[in-house]
Parts: structure tokens; C-alpha cells; sequence
């Protein structure tokens, strides 16, 4: 999740950075991001919810419920949508929504100190509210002063170094190998220790959030590198493998787990379930992510260059 937020940063940089001060950027930029975030989402959405219907106790029931208009809008709200792993896609949204006004508002060489001007306004709000307010603040008061704001920044940082160096990003197996040793190592003191336990926000991203942002740097540093097909494949469905993941792996744990009690069992029906994850995460962007996206977007330039261009 920690990487995910760098690695949003780092896309929103590298996607728009040469066309930040043009025309019509900003518009552009919100009609991508909406018709790559939406359309596929909903999709998985309306099948939860028909599931949901039908067995109203099985989906979140644990955690508080279900909030059905926050889960197809991705407003903040108390309890998880009906995709879990979307609760993420929340933050996302909020970070188009202070990135679309940057291009709308800003030269592209005011973006850092935008970025640090914005960190730093999220870092004294989330102080506040938990020294102050004692930590409690409605859903979207959390989320816009949220410590997670900070792995983006991170991200954006990392993706302006990207595209303005004038040398290669170097060293990048080295962040990669001190990042991996470092996630492995604070992941158990994690559990150790019991940190996974807390909700504060602040101590998860003060630990991973550096050790995301030194991966993320190392990969890109190695960006000019070939890549195998099949990670290529899978970073083009990225979004869709995050989508569907938790789902497959939670039927493919909740069925087949039972039947293999042994360790060996275990790990097998972890490498299938994994796989399959896989499999079926590109299959869903072939087949839905990809089509509906371009539908979506097409549409989207269509009406705006027909009701909202310039006369």
C-alpha cells in the first residue's frame, strides 16, 4: 500500500511532465485519470453489490458494514467499500484533485514548492488533529491531512528526478537490495513488536514509507533496463491486478486452504492462488479495463471538445 502511494507520485510526474504548462492540461489530465479509475471499478462494483444483496452478512461485515454510496463515489467514509483494497483509491482521487489544480494553476516549475508547501500544510493539520482534536475528526478531515499524502510527495520527488536529470538515476540495484533487506526486516519487527495492531498512520509511513520511496528510485534508475515480457504484461494491468487480487486470493483461500492442511499444502495453494491472481488480473484488463477505459475516455474528449472548447 506504501508503494502504491510513491509509485501514484512518481506516474503523475512522468505522465504529465512535459505537458504541464500547455493548454488544456489540466482537463486532459482529470479526463485520464477518471476514465482509468471509474469505469473498471464500477464494474467490480455492481457484480459486489448484487453479491451483497443476496448475503448482506458476508461483505465487511467485520469492519462496520457497508457504505454504498461511498464506495461507488471512493468518498471518504468510516467503513471500507465493497472492493476493500479501494479504500486506497480514496486517497488517490484526493491526490488528482491537488494535482489537477496544480496544472490548472501553477507553472510546472513552481510544482516543487507546491509539493513541499503541500506536505508541509498535511504534516501541521495531522499534528493538530492528533494533539489537539485527541485523533478524531471526520472521514474526509482524516484523509485530506493524512501521513500517506507524504509517500506521494515522495513519489512526485522521485519521477521530477527522473525527468530532469541531466545523468542516469544511478545506483539502483543498490536501493533496490537495501529497500527489499529493509522492508523484510521492518516487517517482521512490525509484527514483532505489534505495531501492525495501531492505527496511527503516522508510525506506518514514518516506517515504510522511505523504504517505499527507495525502492521506487531504484527501479527507476533501472528503467532504461529490458524488462521480461511477462512483468511487462503485468504492469500494464497493474490497476486491474490490484483490483481483482484480494478477491481471487480470499475465494481461492477460503476453498481451497481447508482441503490442504499441511505446510506444503499451504504454500502450494499460495503460489495457485498467486498465480492465478494473475492470470486473472490481465484477463480482467484485456477483456474490461482496456476497452472501457478508451470507450470512457473517448467519450469524455468528445463531449468536452464539443461543449466545452473555446469558441
Amino acid at each position: 500500500m506504501d508503494i502504491f502511494f510513491v509509485i501514484s507520485g512518481f506516474i503523475m510526474v512522468v505522465t504529465t511532465y512535459s505537458k504541464f504548462d500547455a493548454p488544456g492540461a489540466a482537463a486532459s489530465f482529470a479526463i485520464s485519470r477518471l476514465s482509468k479509475i471509474y469505469p473498471p471499478y464500477w464494474v467490480l462494483t455492481i457484480l459486489l453489490t448484487l453479491y451483497w444483496l443476496k448475503s448482506p452478512g458476508s461483505v465487511n461485515s467485520e469492519h462496520g458494514g457497508v457504505d454504498l454510496v461511498g464506495s461507488y463515489l471512493l468518498t471518504p467514509s468510516e467503513t471500507l467499500p465493497l472492493v476493500p483494497v479501494a479504500w486506497t483509491l480514496t486517497y488517490e482521487l484526493m491526490f488528482y484533485a491537488f494535482f489537477f489544480a496544480f496544472i490548472a494553476a501553477l507553472p510546472r516549475k513552481l510544482l516543487p514548492a507546491a509539493l513541499v508547501g503541500w506536505s508541509a500544510v498535511v504534516l501541521a493539520g495531522y499534528l493538530a488533529l492528533h494533539t489537539v482534536g485527541g485523533g478524531n475528526a471526520p472521514a474526509w478531515v482524516g484523509t485530506a491531512f493524512s501521513p500517506f499524502v507524504l509517500e506521494f510527495c515522495a513519489g512526485c520527488f522521485i519521477g521530477l528526478a527522473f525527468k530532469t536529470s541531466t545523468q542516469p538515476l544511478r545506483y539502483g540495484w543498490v536501493a533496490i537490495g537495501v529497500a527489499l533487506a529493509a522492508l523484510l526486516a521492518m516487517t517482521l519487527l512490525y509484527d514483532l513488536i505489534g505495531l501492525a495492531e495501531t492505527p496511527l498512520q503516522h508510525v506506518r509511513v514514518a516506517i515504510f514509507g522511505p523504504i517505499s520511496a527507495l525502492l521506487i528510485y531504484g527501479l527507476a534508475a533501472l528503467a532504461d533496463k529490458p524488462a521480461p515480457r511477462l512483468a511487462v504484461m503485468m504492469g500494464d494491468a497493474s490497476y486491474s491486478l490490484y483490483l481483482v487480487h484480494i478477491l481471487v486470493m480470499h475465494a481461492g483461500y477460503r476453498f481451497l486452504l481447508p482441503r490442504f492442511d499441511s505446510f506444503i499444502g499451504s504454500v502450494a495453494v499460495f503460489v495457485g492462488v498467486t498465480a492465478l491472481s494473475i492470470v486473472v488480473g490481465i484477463a480482467f484488463f484485456w477483456v474490461v479495463e482496456k476497452p472501457l477505459t478508451y470507450t470512457v475516455r473517448k467519450f469524455l474528449e468528445h463531449t468536452r471538445t464539443r461543449y466545452f472548447a473555446p469558441a
